[in-house]
């Protein structure tokens, strides 16, 4: 899925010329979207409208279409539906101006005489999907949870107006006042969702396993220990024990017991034959052998023993098969890939990427390619995830950040995160934690089975080049789940600490861009920018950042500044992509704009 920044970043296409037409047309559809928020839209005169529709500029013709459209609702509500799929066949997936077709299109679903909330919500999740910001993503958020709410899904209604809510915590939004959205009523509303789950019986088993589940995701394995273990005595028989019993393996892996999470869970296997708590012991017993132990054909012969498991259990129709085998058939895919074995890992990857349809969606389009689909891909054009300078290193640590990088090209974040952080610790927290929880006589350290001693957690030394990369593809975990403090803090910490290294160029820019866009820090942005033309001046990145350097003038109306940059852009880079533009357009406006501070 293609990467996007927060819409401050359309300065940069503005001053590119991309996304905007002249400045009157630019007046004239701000006018057109304020009146539209206030409901207002009749009164657009139809004129303005014809005129934009006669643009040059691509996208505003568009902007014309779809509101000329609009002001034909409710009356010809397909007409207008038929018109609104036809403009977003023209327009690149992901734009805000994507999200607003895609929004209106789910809106008129809803408000039909007989409502199509299942076509609508596919909609509003369609955009919600490719991570957008701007005011359509947080209309569909919300319209998201209105939807849940009326099919009495409360869960999932929480989970879409806490996402309204972190869109508007990350303060992309100026006019969200104008558009009558109340950070405050989102929150009453999610709030009022909550005695209804409160009052939902729950049993005492759940309440145990939730409480469990919270210790062990929390890092504290002694509690999750002691709190599965009442679970598992007072109700033998619950459905929550196979996820139970796979937990209380994971936290004696945690304390450092690897060979008895290996029995253990090689144990669950065979007292578990119904279900896929049992294939995900194996994929488990299989991920650890692969992690910690570096055996590749050990950690074969558990996934392949969990996928003969998988087509008998899914003709079953056990619940929960579908996702494991997308787990199974993922992990298939990824050994293969190690193993150098592309015609089998495109394979594999591409049955997993059926079983789970959700990491692939469609648009009214055509089909939009999900994380394993741009990495098959990826995978036949013979790109490798993992650049060479890192595969280079101690293979140990080359192998694990393999596989963080296979991980997080899929969207498998959380399987990705903690190897990379691996690799910056070289990992100095498992061992002080496994170090500071000998047994002190507790009932969870009484559990821990004693017959086979601690294992020690194996070094990576991983070089200079690994950590640098480790550290720069957190900064973009960071940067993909809108964490953009985080995300600065680690591209710059490539940028200072590693400066020698192959993404330290790179890592500026993408600071810069989060500085100038998600921050609103064009002096920082300048900095990190400037570094970059001044530090890395033969990079391919040097391009993109002394394009930027006076794009942040121009914005800043230091015109005689930007022009000076525009010009030593042309000089050192006259073969750039990017020069094009700034020849026939950047500077062109630029000048223009000195010669009106004179008059």
């Amino acid at each position: 899925m293609p990467r996007r920044f927060s819409c401050a970043l359309l300065l940069l296409c503005c001053a590119l010329g991309v996304a905007c037409g002249s400045d009157v047309e630019r007046r004239v559809l701000r006018a057109i979207v304020e009146l539209d928020a206030r409901g207002a839209l009749a009164q657009v005169a139809a004129d303005d409208l014809q005129r934009l529709s006669k643009s040059s500029d691509a996208t505003v013709r568009r902007m014309a279409d779809f509101y000329s459209a609009k002001r034909l609702l409710p009356a010809q509500r397909e007409t207008v539906v038929k018109r609104w799929k036809g403009l977003l066949g023209e327009e690149q997936p992901g734009t805000e101006l994507w999200a607003l077709i895609t929004l209106a299109i789910g809106d008129s679903q809803r408000q039909q005489d007989q409502p199509d909330t299942d076509a609508a919500l596919l909609a509003y999740q369609e955009i919600l999907t490719r991570r957008p910001q701007g005011l359509p993503a947080l209309r569909a958020a919300i319209a998201s949870a209105e939807v849940f709410v009326a099919k009495g899904d409360a869960a999932q209604a929480a989970k879409a107006y806490q996402w309204a809510l972190d869109l508007l915590e990350r303060d992309h939004y100026l006019d969200v006042a104008k558009a009558g959205i109340s950070a405050e009523a989102l929150k009453q509303r999610m709030t009022s969702l909550g005695p209804r789950q409160d009052k939902a019986k729950i049993g005492e088993d759940i309440t145990l396993f939730r409480r469990a589940e919270e210790f062990r995701l929390n890092g504290d394995w002694l509690a999750a220990i002691r709190v599965y273990h009442e679970l598992m005595q007072k109700f033998p028989a619950s459905d929550t024990i196979p996820p139970a019993t796979w937990g209380f393996g994971d936290c004696l892996l945690t304390a450092g017991r690897l060979e008895n999470a290996l029995q253990y869970w090689g144990d669950f296997v065979v007292a578990d034959p119904a279900g896929p708590w049992r294939a995900q012991a194996m994929i488990s017993l299989s991920d650890v052998l692969l992690e910690r132990r570096f055996d590749l054909v050990a950690a074969k012969t558990f996934i392949d023993k969990a996928a003969a498991l998988y087509p008998a259990s899914l003709n079953s129709q056990v619940a929960g098969w579908a996702d494991m085998g997308y787990a199974i058939q993922q992990r298939q895919g990824l050994l293969a890939y190690i193993d150098n074995r592309p015609a089998d890992a495109i394979a594999w990857f591409a049955k997993a990427a059926q079983c789970n349809p959700p990491r692939s969606y469609r648009t009214a389009n055509g089909s939009v390619p999900g994380g394993l689909d741009q990495l098959i891909d990826r995978i036949r054009r013979g790109d490798s995830l993992t650049p060479p300078a890192v595969r280079a290193g101690r293979s140990e640590t080359a192998l694990i950040l393999l596989l963080a990088d296979i991980h997080q090209a899929v969207d498998d974040l959380p399987k990705a995160e903690p190897l990379y952080q691996r690799v910056i610790e070289n990992d100095r927290s498992w061992i002080e934690r496994v170090a500071n929880s000998t047994g002190d006589g507790s009932i969870g350290s009484r559990l821990l089975p004693p017959q086979l001693p601690r294992q020690p957690v194996p070094r990576l030394n991983p070089t200079p080049a690994q950590i640098a990369w480790a550290n720069y593809q957190k900064a973009r975990i960071a940067h993909t789940r809108f964490e953009f403090n985080k995300a600065i803090s680690a591209y710059l910490l490539v940028a200072d600490d590693y400066k020698d290294s192959p993404w330290a160029d790179a890592a500026l820019v993408r600071a810069g861009i989060l500085y100038f866009s998600n921050r609103r820090k064009p002096g920082e942005a300048l900095t990190c920018f400037t570094r970059v033309v001044e530090n890395y001046p033969r990079g391919e990145e040097a391009q993109r950042a002394g394009m930027y350097v006076g794009i942040i003038y121009a914005w800043g109306k230091n015109h005689a500044k930007a022009k000076a940059a525009y010009l030593d852009y042309l000089k050192k880079y006259p073969q750039s992509p990017y020069a094009k533009a700034i020849a026939e357009d950047l500077l062109p406006r630029t000048e223009a704009q000195l010669t009106a501070a004179k008059q």
